[in-house]
C-alpha cells in the first residue's frame, strides 16, 4: 500500500497502487459500504458510504435526517411546528420510529388531498 502525503500536515490519503486493468473495468464494487475506483494513473481510490440506519425504536436527528432525506434545519422546523414528534433523553433529542411513520403518513395524506402524484 502506497500512502501519499496530502496538503495538510499529518493528513494521509488512502490510495494504493493498482495492478494494470483493462480500460473497460474502471470501477470495482468491494462491498455494500465501500466502492473502489481506479483513476487515470492506475491508483485505487476507496470511497466509503454512510452506513445504513439500523431499525430500532428511537433515532437521533442525524439518523432521522437520513431516513427522511431531509436537511437538519427542516427536521428542526418540523419538530417546532409539531408535525414531527420527539422526546428528550438527558440532553439528546430523539425521534421515535412511530413519529417518523406518522410524519410520512401525514405527508402522504397531504399529497392525496392536493392531488399531487395522481395522473390527470
Amino acid at each position: 500500500m502506497i500512502a501519499r502525503q496530502g496538503s495538510r500536515v499529518g493528513h494521509i490519503e488512502r490510495r494504493t497502487q493498482a495492478p494494470r486493468r483493462e480500460p473497460g473495468k474502471q470501477r470495482v464494487r468491494v462491498d455494500d459500504l465501500a466502492t473502489t475506483s481506479v483513476d487515470q494513473e492506475g491508483v485505487i481510490v476507496h470511497q466509503f458510504q454512510e452506513p445504513p440506519v439500523p431499525a430500532r425504536h428511537l433515532y437521533t436527528v442525524e439518523e432521522a435526517k437520513r431516513l427522511l432525506s431531509l436537511s437538519r434545519s427542516v427536521i428542526y422546523e418540523q419538530l417546532r411546528a409539531g408535525r414531527l414528534g420527539s422526546v428528550k433523553q438527558g440532553r439528546a433529542r430523539l425521534i421515535p420510529a412511530k413519529a417518523i411513520q406518522q410524519y410520512v403518513d401525514l405527508l402522504i395524506s397531504e399529497a392525496e388531498v392536493t392531488g399531487y402524484g395522481h395522473a390527470a
